[in-house]
């Protein structure tokens, strides 16, 4: 908590810039120790949220960056969409559809389950289905850069977040007529293939109940 910034971001050392990945992990760590809620509702940080909210969003550019001013970069699309995920996880108070255009950013994630409130989110996923290397496959971190492991892990990461929390069709944006995107969707499912995330652990759910599982017999 020490290592927030004025802005709602979270540094890697108190006094620092925020910063995407620093964001990500203080936030993560806070919601795996079930203090996430009780932060928010201290009197001094009653406006952390609506900060954190407006400064996630603002992160958008296309693709993400992981602090203003800087160039986009896929791993940010799990950085910043994964923090904006972890906000919106059990949100389920809806709001007035007549106060929608005054509504804050805050306003519209407790009223959703979806993530496309919050981001364009076919344009990120477009950013970084445009970074996958059409001969290696993997996924570079901009335009036209070589793959390498980490941001191919967290390209993918985001685009299963995106998936699972924004009931996508399919992962490609085209302007192919009506029948084609028609015929395309059909068979995104068997394309796709990406499994649910646990996004506080990076890793997918499957495996994360297998291990709330070992560690609730330990504790019995």
């Amino acid at each position: 908590v020490r290592c927030k910034s004025y802005d709602g971001s979270i540094a890697l050392l108190p006094g620092q810039e925020g910063h995407g990945g620093s964001t990500f992990c203080g936030i993560a760590s806070l919601k795996l120790m079930g203090q996430l809620d009780d932060v928010f509702q201290q009197e001094q940080h009653s406006s952390w949220k609506q900060d954190l909210l407006q400064w996630c969003t603002s992160r958008q550019i296309g693709g993400m960056q992981g602090r203003p001013n800087k160039l986009e970069d896929t791993c940010y699309s799990y950085w910043i969409g994964g923090t904006l995920a972890l906000l919106l996880l059990d949100n389920t108070t809806t709001t007035d559809d007549d106060d929608e255009d005054e509504s804050t950013a805050e306003d519209r994630l407790e009223s959703t389950s979806s993530l496309d409130v919050l981001l364009d989110c076919v344009t990120l996923r477009d950013y970084v289905l445009q970074c996958q290397h059409s001969q290696f496959g993997g996924f570079g971190k901009v335009l036209h850069a070589n793959p390498d492991v980490l941001h191919s892990f967290y390209s993918l990461a985001w685009l299963s977040i995106d998936d699972n929390m924004n009931n996508n069709d399919n992962y490609v944006h085209d302007d192919r007529n009506q029948d084609e995107t028609k015929a395309h969707t059909e068979t995104s499912t068997e394309r796709k293939g990406l499994k649910k995330l646990n996004v506080m652990l990076g890793i997918c759910q499957d495996k994360a109940i297998g291990f709330e599982q070992q560690e609730q017999e330990q504790e019995q």
